[in-house]
């Protein structure tokens, strides 16, 4: 994604982060969702439901760019945060915890590794809080190398385990999912992450296109 998508990413987190208002709207979100959405956009269709063992997902097809992930179904859409901050996905359940889902155009066409090296560095001087736990290189499902990057953040004063799946299509276009738990709930949380990431699909371009 564009070096602004990430700037603008990692501004998100800080904004939220920081704010006291944050843990009590998100919640009460089933509340506010209806109100923010009716005064930013129409709400976005709600996708089919996918039955699996960690309860009902759903499917997210990113317009314009290749890509499909599953996240939990029940997690409340935010259209306002998606507009004012120009991420693709912002959704919450009702302990405050979030998934989310950046992508976008590169500037140079780095390799993968490269691209991880830069994103990390602008996570890290946007959150004084941000302290690396682990970082290794995984194939999608469909094979394709893609790298997770797990990482603690202060969220409201509470310790935050964030993990992401990092993804970059031909070298051009960046793909990021990430999810942010109470660190206290990421031993719960982990393998229905696992299940999240283990959905991403990326359709590569046809030799002829």
């Amino acid at each position: 994604m564009s070096r602004r998508s990430w700037k603008t990413f990692s501004k998100v987190l800080v904004d939220m982060a920081n704010s006291k208002s944050w843990r009590y709207q998100a919640v009460g979100l089933i509340a506010l969702a209806t109100v923010v959405g009716a005064a930013c956009s129409p709400p976005a269709p709600t996708p089919t439901p996918v039955a699996t063992s960690f309860g009902d997902m759903a499917l997210y097809e990113a317009p314009e760019h290749p890509f499909s992930i599953q996240y939990p179904a029940e997690w409340i859409d935010h259209p306002g945060i998606r507009e004012d901050y120009g991420i693709e996905v912002w959704r919450t359940d009702s302990k405050g915890e979030w998934f989310t889902v950046v992508q976008g155009h590169t500037v140079n066409g780095e390799s993968l590794s490269a691209y991880v090296d830069w994103v990390i560095s602008i996570d890290k001087r946007s959150d004084k809080q941000h302290e690396m736990v682990s970082r290794e290189q995984t194939k999608t499902a469909q094979g394709l190398p893609a790298e997770v990057i797990q990482y603690s953040i202060s969220w409201s004063g509470e310790p935050m385990t964030v993990k992401a799946l990092i993804y970059l299509h031909d070298n051009k276009v960046g793909f990021r999912a990430a999810y942010g738990v109470y660190t206290s709930r990421y031993e719960e949380m982990k393998d229905l992450i696992a299940y999240s990431f283990g959905t991403f699909h990326a359709i590569k371009e046809s030799p002829l296109g």
